[in-house]
């Protein structure tokens, strides 16, 4: 078969997973529910096509625990964005199959405080719990690579875009076309 129709067969493999949108209960569910039926048939790589604005952690920490009970690498490719959660989660796919493109984003930021009550009845127990976890993915990010710190306050954002992406350690390769995308990925 040519590389050209060889790699365009890549992104229509059966052994991709696309999650685009916000990260939350429904979309994380489809998309596990899809990476732990490809990992019972193969122990080739599963490539996860994100593009994200973000979304809650509890359902990112969903996905991105998952792929630590999968046998198969969980290669990611960002085509567009990653932002909030979804860099998190490109930043946990496979050592060496994490994957952007030139205009890709990715932005980074501090926790955003999810307080169920009025300010004059938050509970302590409430910011604890969101400082620990907030503290967990700082910890899974610097675990994973990533180099920088993340922005101590929910207001302050930070952007990364192509090289920077590699440079800040939350992805591996910058790829510029199918091509290139079949050279690290093998489904």
């Amino acid at each position: 078969m040519p590389a050209n129709r060889k790699s365009i067969k890549v992104l229509g493999s059966s052994r991709v997973v696309f999650l685009n949108g916000d990260i939350d209960t429904q979309s994380v569910g489809t998309a596990v529910e899809r990476l732990l039926q490809l990992d019972k048939s193969a122990k080739k790589d599963i490539l996860l096509v994100l593009s994200t604005d973000g979304g809650t952690v509890k359902d990112g920490l969903y996905i991105i625990n998952t792929f630590k009970l999968l046998r198969s690498p969980v290669a990611i490719l960002v085509p567009s964005a990653a932002m909030s959660i979804g860099a998190i989660i490109l930043a946990s796919g496979a050592k060496g199959k994490r994957i952007v493109m030139p205009g890709s984003v990715i932005m980074m930021h501090g926790a955003s405080y999810e307080l169920t009550e009025s300010p004059h009845r938050i509970h302590k127990s409430e910011i604890e719990f969101q400082e620990k976890q907030e503290q967990y993915l700082a910890n899974l990010l610097k675990e994973r690579g990533f180099k920088y710190p993340e922005t101590s306050l929910a207001s302050e954002c930070t952007y990364y875009t192509g090289q920077e992406i590699i440079d800040a350690g939350a992805a591996d390769i910058i790829i510029n076309s199918l091509d290139d995308l079949h050279k690290v990925v093998n489904i």
